[in-house]
This record gives structure tokens, C-alpha cells and sequence, in this order.
């Protein structure tokens, strides 16, 4: 086929039927690849390849849409009501789950220096072995109390501890 017959008229205005196909091929070929990006991702942050799959598909729309003149210029306007969302929950799982990593780490460090004390403590002593089994035991059961009553518990496990290194 020949240029002159590449070129058609659509209500008024000259397009080249190879740019048109060709640019129809770009946006579904980026829209397609997002898309299977995101559903296939497994990361916490997949909601933000929705940022860039909504622009491009604004930009699809618009391409479609003949009103327009120019048909590959991203309407922010638009597009805001959908990633203005989007950021705003990216940044509400973050906190959150750095929230959640420190609290682990914080956790982890505690249960060590714990298990540090009991492994130094001499296991000739019978109260010593009570009060380890009493604190793993209290360890397992954590879920059958609320925070006030597990934090007694241990302060209570605590004090026991300091009395028996007095003696």
C-alpha cells in the first residue's frame, strides 16, 4: 500500500492510518503490560502501578474521543480523583507497616534479652526452673489476655526474678 492510500479522512481532518495504528499498539501494549503488572504483582505496593495505568488510560480515552486535538496529553485534572486515592492509601499502608516491622523488631529484641537473662541464671535452683517454665508458658498463652493483664503478669514474673537473685 502506498502513503496516499494510508491517508484517509475522518470528519474533516487528514490521518496516516499507519500512526494511528501505531500509536493504538503503544497504548494497548503499556496499558496491557500494567495491567498484568499489577495483578500479578504480590507486593504491598502494587496499588501504585494503578497511577500510571489510569494515566494511560486517559490518554486511550482521549485518543478515542475525536473532540479532542491533541491526544496524547495527560488530563491531570481528570485523573486526580483516581490517584489522589491511590497515593493516600500507599502512604497509610506504609506507615502502617512500618509501623508493624518496627514493633516485630522491638519485640524480637525483647524475647533475645529475655532468653539472655534466663540462660545466664543457674538452673540449680528449682524456683529458677518455675519461673522460666511460668514465662514461657505466659509467652504461649499471650492471646488469652489483654495488654493490662499480660503486662501485670510479666511485672509480677519480674519481681519474683529480682527476689530470687537476692537471695
Amino acid at each position: 500500500m502506498t502513503n496516499e492510500q494510508l491517508n484517509t479522512k475522518v470528519f474533516g481532518f487528514e490521518f496516516n492510518l499507519r500512526l494511528i495504528l501505531w500509536f493504538l499498539a503503544v497504548k494497548l501494549q503499556l496499558i496491557i503490560l500494567l495491567f498484568i503488572w499489577h495483578y500479578t504483582s504480590r507486593h504491598w505496593w502494587k496499588i501504585a502501578i494503578m497511577i500510571p495505568l489510569t494515566l494511560e488510560v486517559f490518554k486511550f480515552i482521549g485518543f478515542l474521543n475525536i473532540k479532542f486535538e491533541n491526544f496524547d496529553e495527560v488530563d491531570f485534572i481528570t485523573s486526580i480523583p483516581v490517584t489522589i486515592p491511590i497515593v493516600l492509601s500507599l502512604l497509610y499502608l506504609s506507615n502502617k507497616l512500618n509501623k508493624y516491622i518496627n514493633h516485630q523488631v522491638v519485640y524480637e529484641k525483647l524475647n533475645t534479652e529475655i532468653d539472655l537473662v534466663f540462660k545466664e541464671m543457674h538452673y540449680n535452683n528449682n524456683d529458677e526452673l518455675i519461673l522460666k517454665l511460668e514465662f514461657s508458658n505466659l509467652k504461649k498463652n499471650k492471646k488469652n489476655f489483654d495488654k493490662a493483664e499480660y503486662l501485670e503478669k510479666l511485672l509480677k514474673l519480674r519481681s519474683k526474678l529480682y527476689q530470687n537473685e537476692k537471695h
